[in-house]
């Protein structure tokens, strides 16, 4: 994909977890985004409002594990997955995701 997609995630640490302010993706024309919030405290609705890049506050608790994945058909996308930690900078990784949809190391 190419330009390869850029995943930025703004927020302010807590105590318990983070305030997040924004997500944004850039990604080139034709390309889909999927956001996915799994466990913790604050998914709910989360991913959607992250998903159409509306600016919010929501505290996000640790344990929580947002993944992003920036798609087109035929061609290596981008996954990013942020783990939310209690008082430290959330966990970012930073993976391929194949065309037929399976994630893996990008270092081939």
């Amino acid at each position: 994909m190419s330009p390869f997609p850029v995943v930025r995630l703004v927020g302010q640490l807590t105590r318990r977890g983070v305030l997040i302010q924004r997500l944004s993706v850039r990604a080139p024309k034709g390309a889909r985004v999927t956001v996915r919030c799994k466990g913790g405290g604050g998914c709910r609705g989360l991913a959607r409002a992250l998903a159409k890049g509306t600016r919010l506050r929501r505290a996000v608790r640790a344990g929580t594990v947002i993944e992003v994945r920036v798609t087109r058909a035929g061609t290596i996308g981008k996954l990013t997955r942020f783990t939310v930690r209690r008082g430290r900078v959330p966990l970012r990784y930073d993976g391929c995701v194949t065309p037929s949809g399976a994630a893996r190391s990008c270092a081939r």
